[in-house]
């Protein structure tokens, strides 16, 4: 047959009538093949025998980069074997034209094999690599490994434009793999699969190796990504970035230390804090942490959490400028942010004690950091995390009382109440009471609330042997009768509130 057109992974390729020595007048034949995308193809010619003329102008096997007749030439033969080993295109089509005059009598003409391939050797300061037949699906079973060499003192810098392999939290059935060599047992530079396009992926030295795998079952459309010869020009000191330099594609970029920000020359750092939050979980640190705080700074955090969730705040470290009641030089305030024009103080802290764990009123903390222009400390470093709140919606089913706890909560009674059985309602307990506590508060039953009928409470204080008790204040305790109109005494009872100290 004089010319075909093939899709098969491999085949062979023969002149016509080849071993047959014919007399023939002359025939022009083409041969296209076609592999799937991201695939390339690899000529081998077996025999070659063909009238030589000068530069192969009448008698020739021509092949090209490409389906059209101007496609990047490979090469043009004739003679006898005066052919390379193979040939490789670029892509996934080959040309193949054999041109065959009246001298071609007395000789054989050629035989040859081609096949399909993904991957090989990429000596090329740039290029596209895709896996076999994007952005169709990719077929079962394949294996392809890309060895990209760039020039010497270059990096090899790859970026993926689209990625689509089958999803496992290991990467075990279909895979991309990048490796900082030729070699499967140079460093692992990455191993991807799933959905999410990953992230440039830089090599130290100017070889990579890009191993594509899929396994016999689910097949996804695949990848696409772009290499280029890449300078490293955070190997120097002529970057300039004050804190540090990151190598990305094609150049760079500076990036500052926590609690600083970018000038706008895109070089140095210069104090940055503060923001909107709305994470489940984090840490806060003051500017420059754990070294000093800068002067005169101004810092505000607010985190915002989801409705009937509350944020518990906890210091890990906390040393600021001052240790009176009212931090006039340095200071951390903390609010929760009730509504627009609500808020609701924590307090105001300052010097080397953490202050107490604090968990806010609604979904939404405010924090306020600010130093004056003189000394400078380490600062604080404090987590925080998000809990929901069970007790914002009908008291937690709780009679009384609802106290939240973290990742829980409980239920509690009013003062002469005990917890029922099923720790949600309250029934009446006794009321006698043994107190040996140093300080603290007593209630009459109920509180605030009318205290009950026929009600008989005792609370016997022990102290430690030389101390006395006193009682230093008490609250709202009176009897008042009331006389209506019918002649019949009614008695409001009032409740009593009071503090012990021993």
């Amino acid at each position: 047959v004089c010319g075909n057109t093939f899709q098969n992974p491999n085949g062979t390729i023969s002149s016509p009538r080849y071993d047959d020595l014919p007399q023939s007048e002359g025939e022009h034949c083409e041969w296209r093949i076609t592999a799937t995308h991201g695939e390339r193809i690899v000529l081998k010619i077996l025999n070659l025998d063909i009238f030589e003329s000068e530069d192969c102008e009448s008698d020739y096997l021509e092949i090209r980069d490409g389906y059209w007749y101007k496609s990047p030439l490979l090469g043009r033969f004739c003679g006898r074997g005066q052919a390379p080993d193979k040939l490789m295109t670029s892509g996934y089509r080959m040309l193949i034209t054999y041109m065959m005059s009246t001298n071609q009598n007395k000789h054989k003409g050629f035989t040859a094999q081609f096949e399909a391939i993904c991957g090989g050797d990429v000596v090329m300061e740039e290029g596209v690599l895709q896996s076999p037949n994007y952005p169709e699906d990719y077929r079962p079973h394949k294996e392809c490994v890309w060895k990209i060499n760039v020039p010497e003192t270059y990096q090899v810098a790859l970026h993926f434009q689209s990625f689509e392999i089958e999803n496992h939290d290991n990467c075990v059935y279909d895979y991309v793999e990048i490796r900082d060599g030729h070699y499967v047992t140079s460093p692992l530079l990455g191993k991807f699969c799933g959905y999410k396009i990953p992230d440039e992926v830089h090599s130290r030295t100017n070889k990579m190796l890009v191993k594509f795998h899929s396994d016999a079952s689910v097949e996804k459309a695949g990848f696409s990504a772009t290499f280029i010869k890449e300078y490293d020009e955070c190997s120097g000191k002529g970057h300039g970035c004050e804190h540090t330099c990151i190598n990305t594609l094609g150049g760079y970029r500076c990036e500052c230390k926590i609690g600083y920000e970018l000038h706008s020359d895109g070089k140095k750092c210069e104090d940055a804090c503060g923001g909107f939050i709305d994470a489940a979980n984090g840490t806060i640190t003051s500017p420059s942490f754990p070294d000093l705080y800068p002067q005169n700074k101004k810092c505000v955090w607010e985190i915002t959490a989801r409705p009937q969730f509350q944020i518990t705040l906890n210091f890990t470290h906390f040393d600021l400028e001052g240790n009176n009641q009212d931090c006039e030089y340095d200071s951390l305030e903390i609010h929760s942010k009730m509504d627009d024009n609500v808020v609701r103080k924590h307090g105001i802290f300052c010097g080397s004690r953490l202050p107490p764990i604090i968990t806010s009123e609604g979904n939404n903390l405010r924090i306020e950091f600010n130093s004056d222009n003189s000394v400078q400390k380490s600062g604080f470093a404090a987590v925080f995390f998000t809990d929901k709140d069970e007790c914002t919606t009908d008291n937690g089913g709780c009679q009384h009382i609802c106290k939240n706890a973290i990742g829980s909560y409980m239920c509690a009674c009013h003062n002469g109440f005990i917890l029922h059985e099923n720790r949600h309602d309250c029934k009446e307990g006794s009321c006698t009471h043994h107190i040996t506590s140093s300080i603290g508060e007593i209630i009459s039953p109920n509180y605030p609330d009318f205290y009950p009928s026929r009600k008989e409470c005792a609370w016997l204080f022990t102290a430690t042997p030389g101390h006395r008790i006193k009682l230093i204040k008490q609250l709202e305790f009176s009897a008042k009768v009331v006389t209506p109109v019918w002649e019949q005494r009614v008695v409001e009872k009032k409740t009593f509130l009071a503090e012990e100290l021993i």
